[in-house]
């Protein structure tokens, strides 16, 4: 696998060995996590010029203008499966596995409605990289957690510095809401570890600061 370029607001993954038109040699990406200027990443100008209008659109609605294909339809999500892709229980899908996922057992997620797992990332020696787990909480309704674990998948991370407008236990994190033309919505919280991303997706539209976020933000540091 694997490097990420996380250059938007808008959390867009984009694989590093893309066909760039405005630079000689696709952009390089170290191991680990690292970041950048968008300003100075050597990708498209349009990727560049896009960002920097989510980027305002965020500061200046509180959300981002996005496609359907770009607001995942939480409710979709069930054990009889999704858009072809069935939910498992974990015992199912541990041996496919090459992350360790994170042990939820002591957090407010072992409280909550578990409704199933699938894994993610990108499929290694050693099984899959990453894993989505959906659970339903009373206040939060249908919450996924995905875990990404670049190190296994051999690659890297580059994150725009303009990017970051959250925390999560005092680590960088990025807190974007999109919304569609016909109002649907997901907020979603990202933030980076020493080997993993984590990313909290949910339908419900957020302020930062106000009750539902810091709800999000709390679930976020349960997780170690």
């Amino acid at each position: 696998m694997k490097n990420i370029i996380i250059f938007m607001i808008a959390i867009v993954y984009s694989l590093a060995a893309y066909s760039n038109s405005d630079a000689q040699e696709p952009m390089y990406v170290p191991p680990g996590i690292t970041y950048q200027s968008i300003d100075d990443m050597q990708v498209p100008l349009f990727f560049k010029n896009m960002a920097k209008h989510q980027r305002r659109q965020m500061e200046d609605q509180g959300y981002i203008d996005a496609n359907n294909d770009e607001v995942v339809d939480m409710e979709s999500y069930s054990m009889n499966g999704r858009t072809g892709r069935d939910l498992h229980q974990m015992v199912d899908i541990e041996s496919k596995l090459a992350i360790i996922p994170a042990d939820l057992s002591n957090t407010p997620f072992a409280k909550a409605v578990f409704i199933g797992a699938l894994y993610a990332g990108g499929l290694t020696d050693g099984g899959w990289s990453g894993i989505e787990r959906v659970f339903r909480f009373p206040k939060l309704g249908l919450v996924r957690l995905d875990e990404s674990d670049y190190v296994i998948a051999g690659g890297g991370a580059v994150i725009a510095t303009e990017a970051v407008n959250d925390k999560v236990n005092g680590a960088a994190a990025v807190f974007v809401v999109k919304q569609t033309r016909n109002k649907r919505v997901v907020t979603e919280l990202m933030w980076f570890g020493d080997t993993k991303i984590y990313t909290l997706t949910t339908a419900n539209k957020m302020v930062r600061e106000d009750a539902l976020h810091k709800r999000l933000i709390s679930l976020a540091e349960s997780i170690r």
